[in-house]
């Protein structure tokens, strides 16, 4: 996929509600595996249940980690 039709993808994702699994690696270029140490080290969105075999994150919480993140060169 080229970064033209990744950054087209990204901007059709909607931060309302539950985001999938998919729409997470989307916008923030992290893995699953990455955003499971980040949430277990507390400095990521948790997950919610919702079902017994299915978990998700809200949206407008991975909308405003995005948001806090440092830009490069800002002092942290």
């Amino acid at each position: 996929m080229s970064e033209e039709t990744k950054t087209q993808k990204v901007k059709e994702i909607s931060f309302d509600g539950i985001m999938s699994d998919h729409d997470e690696k989307l916008v923030t270029g992290l893995s699953r595996v990455t955003r499971w140490r980040l949430e277990r080290d507390g400095i990521y969105p948790k997950r919610v249940q919702l079902s017994p075999g299915r978990v998700g994150r809200i949206g407008a919480e991975i909308k405003e980690w995005i948001e806090s993140r440092p830009r490069v060169g800002e002092s942290i």
